[in-house]
Parts: structure tokens; sequence; C-alpha cells
């Protein structure tokens, strides 16, 4: 199956008598730049657990990764146009094709901080003290794009998002919108402005798309 973290492929084994499982394997692929396989046996069912388990035993020597806590992106409508425009910037004047995985992770690697970096440095510029969160910084607005979408699909909210045909020059044309009430949708124009419409006029919008 397919979606917003790539292509993926999940085989589960059950046991017949118990309807429990015994073993699941995945196989994830996203795009051309990572796979990934797993999997998952030797399952135990209703074992006595301690509550001791899971205390955490922290190090003596132990230091943070990060003087502070790495922060975590908004998901909204304001991060979602934060993150349009940033993709603007990495994709050459044009929109993302499409906000999955795959696209939105092409387009984040296209960051300057990461250009004519060895797959050596680039693990290094990730492992060193506060830079992650430096990194973490300017993934923030492709981060919050792809999030704020993906909870318009689970909350099925009916988002729509026309990025392969609409670009900036398209300035009233719809980009992308999701259901806010019965009869309204938010939309996100080319120009980046966003309004609140009636299922109508969203209609009558839709059909003036680019081919």
């Amino acid at each position: 199956m397919g979606g917003a973290l790539g292509q993926v492929d999940i085989k589960m084994w059950v046991d017949v008598k118990t309807q429990l499982p015994v073993q699941s394997e995945m196989d994830m692929g996203i795009g051309d730049t990572m796979h990934m396989h797993g999997v998952m046996y030797d399952f135990e069912w209703d074992v006595p657990v301690a509550a001791a388990e899971f205390e955490p035993v922290i190090p003596d020597d132990y230091t943070s990764f990060t003087k502070e806590p790495i922060k975590m992106p908004a998901m909204n409508e304001e991060a979602a146009i934060e993150g349009l425009s940033f993709c603007l910037e990495l994709g050459d004047g044009r929109y993302p094709e499409d906000l999955g995985m795959n696209t939105l992770i092409s387009l984040a690697v296209k960051i300057p901080e990461l250009q004519g970096l060895s797959d050596d440095e680039k693990k290094n510029l990730l492992s060193a003290q506060g830079t992650a969160q430096k990194f973490m910084d300017k993934m923030m607005p492709v981060m919050g794009l792809m999030g704020f979408h993906q909870m318009l699909v689970l909350e099925k909210k009916e988002p729509a998002y026309y990025g392969k045909t609409v670009t900036p020059e398209d300035t009233d044309q719809v980009l992308m919108r999701w259901k806010v009430s019965e009869d309204e949708y938010r939309v996100i124009f080319g120009s980046l402005h966003a309004e609140t419409v009636t299922a109508d006029v969203l209609a009558e919008l839709e059909k003036t798309l680019p081919e």
C-alpha cells in the first residue's frame, strides 16, 4: 500500500487457534532514498510485568544530546503556508507536486546546510552538540506541512492538493483545501493567501484548475 510514508508492504502471521499474531514483516520504501525491512516475532501474551521494569536507568555519565529539548513543528494552517513557502524556495519557484513523504524529503535534502556534504559529514552534522536542533529548525516548515496534511487525512477533512499544476502565478487558483464545516472549506490559493468558501464556490473554483 502507498501513503504519506511511502510504499509499505506488511505481512502478518496469526495463530489460527488463538487468533493472535505470531510474526509480522514490513518492507517500507521511501523513493530511492531509503528502504527499511523489519521482522517482529516471539510475541508473548498475558505475561506479568513488574512496574520497576519501566523505571528508566540513567547512566552517571549521561549528557544531553542537545542543550534544549528538540522542538516539534506546529501542525496548523499557518505552518502549512510557511511550509509551502519554504518548499517554493527549495523547489526553484514551484510548489511540490504532492505532500507525500517521498516528495518532501527530496526537497528537504536541498537545504543549503546539507549541500556538498559527504554522508559522513552529514552524520557528524546531525550528531554534533546543539546542531541537531539547528537542522530540525530548518526542517520545521517541511515537517509542519507534511504533518498538517496527514492530520487532515486522518480527521477525514477531505483535503485536496493541486501543486502539480498550480504555480505561484496562479494567484486565484486553489492550491490546497480542506473541509471546516458541513458546507464550508478552507482554501489556500496559489498566492498563499487563505479564505473560507462555501462548497458551491469551491466547486466553481476547482472547475478552472489548470490541466
